[in-house]
């Protein structure tokens, strides 16, 4: 499933069985698009942790406990949780696609939660991740797949936590429109980018945007989008037994030979030896 491109979807996990225990269980997934959300003093029934993806510009302003909080200036992607027993009341808020883990609040045993909402700068590892979360999707009902999907989603919220170093004072010079253009280069490892045309079309010009990527990033957007490619198809081969040529497309490589170069030069080693010595196959 191509979870950034699907309408809004709920995922009852509370009643399948789990082979492992000793994590936090997902009750629900919710994966909510193009949503408005208006909470009316309410309070919060489970603890719940989500990922804001992506977020049209305006206010964001909440009243949390009696105290209103300003999220306004905070650039997505985004993570953020609440917890169970918060009243919440909107003032103000904007149309958004989020992703929402909810859990029993006797389970919530996460360090840091909870934690405020903050934007986080997605890695190569969290959109492979996010990936194989949303392919599992499909198979929610094979046994095992509910176990994988909980530990997935710790390793994803423990990935955006832990790359979410950058105060939004670091971020203030930062033009919004670079987090946007950053995060559907990360997302989307299978496109075929042109910079020019992608800059063009969210109103840079060629040197104005890399002027202000300069300030996002040391990395080019090909080194970015090149290294997501990479780390997805090490996972492939972590743990599929996909012919190379299929892992190749499924990264986003067009060609083989390419591939397996780009490969062995990050690696060390052509993909087939790096299968051959992560299962043990002599």
């Amino acid at each position: 499933m191509n979870l950034l491109e699907s309408p809004t979807r709920i995922f009852d996990l509370g009643n399948l069985r789990r082979y492992c225990g000793g994590k936090p269980s997902i009750e629900k997934i919710a994966w909510f698009r193009d949503h408005v959300y208006w909470h009316r003093n309410a309070i919060i029934d489970a603890d719940n942790i989500s990922f804001t993806l992506e977020e049209d510009p305006g206010e964001t302003r909440i009243v949390e406990n009696g105290i209103e909080v300003d999220y306004s200036g905070i650039h997505t992607p985004l993570i953020g949780c609440a917890y169970q027993g918060l009243r919440l009341t909107t003032r103000a808020t904007v149309r958004r696609n989020e992703l929402l883990f909810r859990y029993r609040h006797a389970d919530m045993t996460i360090p840091e939660y909870p934690f405020p909402r903050r934007h986080f700068v997605p890695s190569a590892y969290f959109w492979s991740l996010f990936r194989q979360f949303s392919d599992n999707l499909d198979h929610l009902l094979e046994p095992g797949i509910a176990d994988q999907q909980d530990l997935i989603a710790l390793q994803m919220i423990a990935e955006a936590v832990s790359f979410s170093g950058r105060s939004e004072e670091d971020n203030k010079d930062i033009d919004p429109r670079i987090y946007r253009i950053a995060n559907r280069i990360a997302s989307r490892p299978d496109e075929d980018f042109n910079i020019k045309t992608l800059a063009a079309d969210n109103g840079f010009s060629r040197a104005a945007f890399y002027r202000e990527w300069s300030k996002y990033s040391k990395d080019s957007p090909y080194h970015l989008l090149l290294e997501n490619r990479l780390r997805i198809a090490e996972a492939f081969l972590s743990s599929t037994l996909l012919p190379v040529k299929d892992i190749a497309f499924c990264s986003g490589f067009r060609n083989v030979t390419v591939f397996t170069a780009t490969f062995k030069k990050r690696f060390g080693m052509p993909p087939r030896e790096y299968r051959e010595r992560k299962s043990g196959m002599p």
